[in-house]
């Protein structure tokens, strides 16, 4: 059936030993899905898997520039030392000064 369709819509069903087949129709929905940002748990329940690991190691994979995408939205974790100031959290170690204790 996946053979007759694919070549209706003038899909090669093999390109040097690679296949188009129902399997890989299904890891490449699970892949985009994964790309969207579904959570991996309704991936899990659309593909019918009963193991979250099957779904995540076989049915998925990385594409191009995703691990740097993903890095590049992490948040700033630099602190500005105004806001610090602001809240307490003073880093007095930054200035090179530090508390003096009372001598006994």
């Amino acid at each position: 059936m996946i053979k007759t369709d694919l070549k209706a819509a003038g899909i090669l069903y093999e390109i040097d030993g690679q296949f188009a087949d129902f399997h890989s129709l299904r890891h490449s929905t699970a892949s985009l899905l994964i790309q969207t940002g579904a959570n991996p748990k309704v991936i899990q329940s659309l593909m019918r898997h009963t193991d979250l690991n099957l779904t995540m190691s076989n049915y998925t994979h990385i594409y191009a520039g995703q691990q740097r995408e993903t890095i590049e939205n992490l948040p700033d974790f630099v602190i500005k030392q105004d806001a610090a100031a602001m809240t307490g959290t003073y880093d007095c170690a930054a200035k090179m000064c530090c508390l003096k204790l009372p001598k006994n």
